[in-house]
């Protein structure tokens, strides 16, 4: 699977991925083999920090700073941490993201897990439902889950 992915990003055409870079405020790679393929694309290098997925320390000191204080507390409140991305659409009537599914979860986990919390980044593109992404946003306060919940526009 991971070889696949590879692939597909290798075979990006370039105005693709400075798109995809231009889109970002912060690039964050596990390694810096990761943080080198970011380097190659135009507009990229200054917005890459380095976060090991497993291992502190971060590989550079200024990399520490690349995630919001705002996210930093929250992840530490909150165990288990789940982190997801996602865009607020619907294709007949599916969340094709499972943002809901995410809901369902962490309200029927929480009575075990007190401190489960939840790291969505909205993605945002053609084809988003500005009126599915008002009902995900109203839900999470109807279902008692902000304390539970973070999202990342």
């Amino acid at each position: 699977m991971a070889s696949a992915i590879s692939s597909r990003v290798k075979n990006m055409s370039q105005l693709k991925k400075r798109s995809a870079c231009s889109a970002a405020d912060t690039l964050v790679a596990v390694n810096t083999h990761i943080a080198n393929g970011f380097a190659g694309i135009e507009g990229c290098a200054e917005k890459t920090h380095i976060l090991p997925a497993f291992i502190p320390p971060a590989e550079r000191a200024e990399d520490e700073h690349a995630i919001p204080e705002d996210v930093r507390r929250f992840a530490s409140a909150h165990e288990p941490l789940l982190l997801a991305t996602g865009a607020p659409f619907l294709e007949q009537g599916t969340d094709l993201y499972g943002i809901d599914m995410t809901l369902d979860l962490v309200d029927a986990l929480r009575a075990d897990y007190p401190k489960i919390g939840v790291i969505w980044a909205l993605l945002d593109f053609i084809g988003n439902r500005p009126e599915y992404e008002e009902k995900i946003l109203t839900e999470v306060p109807e279902r008692g889950l902000e304390d539970h919940w973070l999202f990342i526009p």
